[in-house]
């Protein structure tokens, strides 16, 4: 009778919580939002102005700025984005500097931010700039972020700093490849056609002066692995350049006395013209070579 009792009494009070829980169930539902309120980690709004309050960061003056991308001590690629918020007066016609530093403080490049949006305002303006690495970027270095201070006073200067680390090595290659004519006994084994020369890749020093460089190879002559492949100069041994100027077009080119001697032969001829001048006609801004002796162009490397 008492075991009766006691597994009634059971059965009643798991039907009241059964019941209780299909209520409450549906009234959860309907007020979650009110109820999420009072659990900080569900607490969207609050997350927000935590996750606020660690992104803003101020300057040496003490001006408020947020950092996007990259964030202090980021790993960075040899090429990255930079993007952030500052307020309106740090820049000077929608701009201000980036300076790029090593790890030992010396100056890599500079960049300029660009504001996204009209910079007359106190409020925040978003500003994003490119840095790409020309120069030997490895390890350790840092982002030097300046006001534009167009009157140079030190009262209106402002800056911070970002360190960033590089993944890899970025060392830009310091060479470029020009080409240069020779004449070859291979492709053309009966010098049928005195005035066809044919081009080599040299890899060169990076340089602007692009028309020197390429007739300084040139004056070298062939290499043993050219003349293996059937190459042949044309050009006599110890030529130098006297002067070089490209104007409108032509390219006036001057060489010592060298290139004259020894010369003979209407086929010699028309192949030295030919390596010279196939060799400066390689850039776009040469349409036509002058080639001269000593200030000669006239009398010069006659048959």
């Amino acid at each position: 009778m008492y075991t009766y009792r006691y597994m009634k009494r059971k059965y009643i009070i798991l039907f009241i919580i059964a019941i209780l829980l299909l209520i409450s169930i549906p009234l959860v539902y309907i007020f979650r939002d009110q109820i999420l309120e009072f659990i900080p980690i569900f607490n969207k709004q609050n997350n927000t102005q935590e996750v606020d309050k660690k992104v803003v960061t101020r300057t040496a003056k003490g001006v408020e700025y947020k950092m996007i991308t990259p964030l202090p001590n980021d790993e960075v690629d040899c090429s990255f984005a930079i993007e952030g918020e500052i307020p309106g007066g740090w820049f000077f016609e929608g701009v201000f500097p980036i300076k790029l530093v090593s790890g030992t403080g010396a100056e890599i490049l500079t960049t300029q931010a660009k504001a996204v949006g009209d910079t007359y305002t106190d409020d925040f303006v978003k500003f994003t700039a490119n840095i790409a690495c020309t120069e030997k970027c490895d390890g350790n270095a840092k982002l030097i972020f300046s006001k534009d201070n167009p009157s140079g006073e030190a009262a209106n200067d402002d800056s911070f700093e970002i360190p960033v680390f590089f993944k890899t090595l970025c060392e830009i290659d310091s060479t470029m490849n020009l080409l240069v004519y020779f004449g070859n006994t291979v492709k053309d084994p009966n010098a049928e056609n005195c005035d066809k020369v044919y081009a080599v890749s040299r890899k060169v020093v990076k340089t602007e002066a692009v028309g020197r460089a390429a007739l300084l190879e040139l004056l070298k002559g062939t290499t043993s692995a050219e003349e293996d492949k059937g190459y042949i100069s044309s050009i006599p041994s110890g030529v130098t350049i006297n002067s070089l100027k490209i104007s409108k077009g032509i390219a006036y080119v001057d060489f010592n006395e060298k290139l004259g001697e020894g010369v003979g032969g209407s086929c010699l001829v028309d192949r030295i013209r030919a390596e010279i001048t196939q060799t400066l006609k390689q850039f776009s801004t040469v349409d036509k070579v002058v080639i001269s002796i000593n200030g000669e162009s006239k009398e010069i490397l006659q048959p």
